[in-house]
């Protein structure tokens, strides 16, 4: 068999090599308007994404066709069915989301908690298709199950990495920085974010940008690097690590801080954090966990959790000092402006030094963001430029 395999490579080896003039006439097609080139798609956006950023920015009919289009030529994405389950739930259409779903589960989705926990499919959760495709899912659950096999979680000790930007005249110089960390937001990763900083105040601050510990399904489906900072794979309710799961990638964060601190020239009472998205809820969690270490903390397009707003954390807030600027999108659609409001009422009730800006824009760094991020890096940070205002803007 191998020897007719190795015959035929042969021939059509033979054949490219001698038949050129075949081969010239191809490439001639393909370069000749109106013959090969229209076959050939535009590098650019799948529509599988052009769907999710639809949706983000609240175009649902859009997004609807975008996800069609996409599933027509990938119908295997049990993940983008799922999604778009959840689209055609907040258009309403609940029984073609519950068909959503048992396309999803036909496709190999059977993450059962995700399902449970998705609050995008309450509605649809007692028509009788998604009741049918629920128990599909169960079934074959169980057919995929081995007996007497049991899953545990536990701690584990690993290698992670962080990437400093150091201000331009720093070898050149022999005196202290203020640090700011910059926490990345779900499914991205320190290198993006490094253009972002970039962007930002380069003279007189050293940035610190940890990759969050945890690699996220969307890292294998599209080849691009993407970490969070919870753990993403499903843990049971019930379980003592689920409660407390943040404290990973808290704890990994100051790992990083405190690396930093040793290798460069860094003011130790002069220390801040920036975070957007999941890196702005860190952000919060870590200066509500550590408020002795930090001045100041801004937070961009950040959801925020009541375990971290109790008396006994506001009190050592404010008996820190801690300034805390929550920055957030009018327009935001993937986490809802209220998180800041809310925040930021509770953080005024309890004498905290703390400002809220909302501006014109959704979920994305854009421009009237950067502006913002470079007045608090030269206002609070470096102590310049004091006449612009950074408080309550509506």
């Amino acid at each position: 068999m191998k020897y007719y395999k190795f015959l035929i490579l042969t021939v059509i080896l033979f054949a490219l090599i001698l038949l050129p003039g075949c081969h010239r006439q191809l490439e001639t097609n393909i370069h000749q308007p109106g013959v090969y080139k229209h076959e050939l798609p535009q590098v650019g956006p799948s529509k599988e994404y052009l769907a999710m950023k639809a949706e983000r920015n609240g175009n649902f009919h859009a997004a609807k066709q975008y996800y069609l289009a996409w599933l027509s030529s990938k119908p295997s994405d049990h993940d983008t069915w799922f999604r778009f389950a959840c689209l055609l739930s907040k258009m309403d259409n609940h029984k073609l989301a519950a068909l959503a779903i048992d396309r999803a589960i036909d496709a190999g989705f059977k993450d059962q908690e995700r399902l449970d926990r998705q609050e995008e499919l309450d509605p649809v959760r007692n028509t009788s298709e998604f009741k049918s495709a629920y128990k599909k899912m169960l079934k074959i659950i169980s057919k995929s199950a081995v007996d007497n096999t049991e899953r545990h979680y536990i701690s584990m000790e690993s290698v992670g990495t962080y990437i400093t930007l150091l201000p331009p005249d720093y070898h050149t110089s022999s005196k202290n920085y203020p640090v700011c960390l910059v926490l990345h937001g779900s499914d991205l990763n320190e290198d993006r974010y490094a253009h972002v900083v970039d962007k930002l105040v380069r003279d007189d601050v050293v940035y610190v940008i940890p990759r969050a510990p945890f690699v996220t399904p969307n890292a294998f489906k599209y080849n691009q690097p993407g970490y969070s900072g919870w753990p993403t794979y499903s843990i049971p309710k019930d379980h003592p690590i689920r409660n407390n799961r943040e404290r990973f990638h808290i704890a990994w964060v100051m790992k990083c801080l405190e690396d930093a601190k040793t290798k460069y020239r860094i003011a130790s009472n002069q220390q801040y954090i920036l975070g957007h998205s999941m890196g702005a809820a860190f952000t919060y969690m870590i200066a509500a966990t550590h408020p002795k270490q930090f001045q100041s903390i801004l937070c961009y397009a950040g959801y925020y959790f009541d375990d971290y707003q109790t008396p006994t954390v506001l009190e050592k807030l404010k008996a820190h000092k801690i300034s805390i600027y929550l920055v957030h999108g009018e327009d935001d659609h993937v986490v809802p402006k209220d998180y800041a409001e809310s925040l930021y009422s509770t953080l005024i009730e309890h004498g905290i030094n703390a400002y809220l800006n909302l501006q014109p824009c959704k979920h994305r760094i854009d421009e009237p963001i950067y502006h913002v991020m470079r007045q608090w890096i030269n206002q609070t940070i470096l102590n310049k430029d004091l006449s612009a205002s950074l408080k309550v803007k509506r």
